[in-house]
């Protein structure tokens, strides 16, 4: 036998051995994937059995939010508490449950909670499920892989939930996205997710590439490149798993640009995703004076410097500290005396690690000479923090790449000069410039901050109170009514789901019937009738501006289809239009001038056109754009988005740049003249439009 031969005859015997292995294999695969299907569909028929139970004895469906530290007392606990009100007012007939892991309180001492730290009281009784394994995402139970082992836990927390009570609704209130799919497969449920802040993102991969040190990214990791590079690895496998998880939700909800950048990068889910700013208390600052220059005077015989946030590791009070000794070691402040100063911090503690930081940073204190000019407020009632905020002459946050930031919001409607760090929500959404003048200052580091806190104090009273007047007018935007309407047209497509036809205008009445045939029936239904045909012709007329004025390069783009796709009811004469239209380049040059709706379209397969959606808020006197997003048409060729048109995703709320002065008020309808159906422009070329603005004439 020669050697081919020899080699031919083993690699046979080779293949043979190798299927008589992988066949057995292969057959054992599919017995173990069909037995893990139907224990599958049989927890879920399982879980449904337990819902139908619950259902025909109580009547009602159910709304559910996963929240296990709910008596914390951060911005995330006034988000639910928020939510949870508006619900309540909104939806009669159903009934609303809380998941906790709070242990030792009861029911009515969170909800004490919640009214004396957010001056907040519900309508009605909440049902709370006291969850027994909090502990499973607790971060200090993983040192290491703590992202891996806290989403593992969630799992788990999670399925406990699950079995305790099986809801018709579940929302993700926290940001444990790894609970989605155990809701959605196995429970049945339609999800939705309130996102705070990305569990990864693109700056923390970031940080672990370029090796710095942070709070999640500690020195022995960063001083080493192999380690750091398993890490990025570790991280770019969760990051993948993380936007498995959080595609699963049916309705996504962010609180910042910040956020909506990496949930988008993440979830790959914009159609779903809406951008909602969380509630902050606004009014309750605003409806205190802040005084004339005069108190302002009398305020710099003694400066308060004031933190509001939870102690957690990575809000950086050690960060304020450092800042602060450094201030009191500046010339100038010596010069007008130190004991003019002092550094308030005032938090809510979770756990006793929490409250063990707290101990850190008073050594901290002591360590830099300090402690005589730094004062503890812990979990502190909603007044007392009302007060110390309208007397602090600064609002101190350090915490970087904060998601939203209603400390930040917090003190400046109390009138305080805000300084923040340049990153973040505070930097994109809230310490942005207001009527040409600026609402605050940003710093990235002690020097910054000190310097920043320094040029504040040697300012004169009238400068200070100018700023302090301007910010207050900025953030009128976060208020909790505005938080309430916004939070409400989101969830409208969950609560839908719930089939409460009392309360809902059934979508496929929407989708059949055009807008004039809508308001008749809303006037049957005893809804306070204007004329929404109108209102929705502004709105169409206001996000075209907007279109044009940001996006249009050479040429005006026009509006090709229009249909309105749900109406939701908010209040006595206030509703949410929710559009879909699409767009596409006219042969008006942009510098015309003319009304683009009497212009023709571009001739061509490379025209640039897209789909837009839109949500209005209307009332009698006020027609307002609240989102409105443009995805390019799938018909378009490739070189659409090279010649610089639009690209492959725009959120229009979010194209202004950073100097932009952001607007408080809503726009009149009579900012723009109404467009009407046959309406020619100036332009000789124009004829008569196909589409007609007046009733949306595609019918579905």
């Amino acid at each position: 036998m020669s050697a081919h031969d020899h080699l031919s005859f083993c690699l046979c015997d080779l293949i043979r051995l190798l299927w008589s292995l992988l066949l057995p294999c292969f057959y054992l695969s599919l017995v173990l994937t069909a037995i893990l299907f139907l224990f599958i569909m049989g927890v879920r028929t399982w879980l449904q059995m337990k819902r139908k139970s619950r259902r025909a004895q109580d009547g009602r469906p159910a709304v559910a939010f996963f929240h296990p530290y709910c008596n914390a007392g951060g911005g995330g606990e006034r988000v639910l508490w928020c939510a949870l009100r508006a619900l309540q007012n909104r939806y009669q007939d159903v009934s609303f449950v809380v998941y906790t892991g709070d242990q030792g309180v009861t029911a009515e001492e969170i909800l004490d909670g919640a009214r004396r730290r957010f001056n907040i009281r519900l309508p009605r009784a909440v049902k709370f499920v006291f969850l027994k394994h909090r502990l499973l995402v607790d971060a200090k139970l993983y040192p290491h892989f703590t992202l891996l082992g806290q989403s593992v836990g969630s799992i788990f927390l999670g399925w406990e939930a699950l079995t305790e009570f099986v809801p018709d609704l579940y929302i993700d209130s926290m940001g444990y996205a790894f609970t989605l799919p155990v809701f959605r497969y196995l429970g049945g449920c339609h999800v939705g997710s309130y996102v705070h802040y990305p569990t990864i993102s693109t700056d923390m991969l970031s940080v672990v590439r370029e090796r710095n040190p942070r709070f999640n990214n500690s020195d022995y990791i960063s001083s080493n490149p192999v380690l750091s590079a398993i890490k990025v690895i570790y991280y770019c496998v969760f990051a993948l798993l993380y936007g498995l998880a959080g595609s699963c939700s049916d309705v996504v909800m962010v609180n910042s640009t910040w956020t909506l950048g990496h949930i988008l990068a993440l979830w790959h889910a914009p159609n779903r995703t809406s951008v909602v700013y969380p509630p902050c208390d606004v009014q309750a600052f605003l409806d205190v004076p802040i005084g004339d220059e005069d108190e302002e005077k009398e305020r710099k015989k003694c400066h308060s410097v004031v933190s509001v946030g939870q102690f957690r590791p990575e809000k950086d009070h050690q960060l304020q500290i450092k800042a602060f000794r450094k201030l009191l070691d500046r010339k100038g402040v010596e010069s007008a005396g130190r004991e003019t100063v002092k550094l308030v911090l005032i938090g809510g503690c979770r756990n006793q690690e929490d409250e063990d930081r707290v101990q850190m940073l008073k050594g901290l204190c002591l360590d830099l000479g300090v402690a005589d000019r730094v004062e503890f407020k812990l979990n502190i009632p909603f007044e007392e923090l009302k007060k110390d905020l309208t007397d602090a002459t600064i609002g101190l946050h350090t915490m970087w790449n904060e998601h939203f930031g209603i400390g930040v919001v917090e003190c400046m409607a109390a009138g305080t000069i805000i300084l923040a760090h340049k990153s973040g929500g505070p930097k994109l959404d809230i310490v942005v410039p207001y009527d040409n003048g600026p609402t605050g200052f940003l710093a990235d580091n002690e020097d910054s901050y000190a310097d920043a806190m320094e040029r504040i104090l040697s300012m004169t009273p009238a400068a200070r109170l100018e700023i302090r007047r301007r910010a207050r007018l900025s953030v009128t935007r976060f208020s909790d009514q505005e938080f309430e309407g916004s939070f409400l047209a989101a969830v409208e497509p969950l609560m839908s789901t719930l089939r409460l036809s009392e309360h809902f205008i059934p979508a496929c009445l929407v989708n059949i019937c055009s807008l004039s045939n809508i308001t008749k029936v809303l006037g049957g239904l005893g809804f306070p009738l204007f004329e929404l045909s109108s209102k929705a012709d502004d709105a169409l007329h206001m996000a075209l501006n907007q279109i044009n004025a940001r996006i249009a390069r050479n040429h005006l783009y026009r509006v090709s289809k229009a249909s309105v796709k749900r109406i939701v009811p908010l209040g006595t004469n206030t509703f949410d239009l929710h559009l879909r239209f699409g767009i596409r380049e006219t042969e008006c040059q942009k510098s015309s001038g003319v009304d683009p709706q009497g212009c023709m379209y571009r001739k061509g397969f490379f025209v640039l056109e897209a789909g837009c959606y839109i949500r209005a808020r209307v009332s009698q006197d006020v027609t307002r754009i609240i989102s409105l997003r443009c995805t390019k048409a799938d018909s378009s060729s490739s070189e659409s988005s090279e010649e610089g048109g639009l690209g492959l995703y725009y959120d229009l709320n979010h194209f202004e740049t950073r100097d932009r002065t952001p607007s408080t008020s809503a726009p009149s309808i009579n900012m723009a003249p109404p467009i009407r159906a046959g309406h020619r422009g100036n332009n000789e070329n124009s004829h008569v439009r196909g589409d007609n603005f007046d009733n949306h004439l595609p019918y579905h």
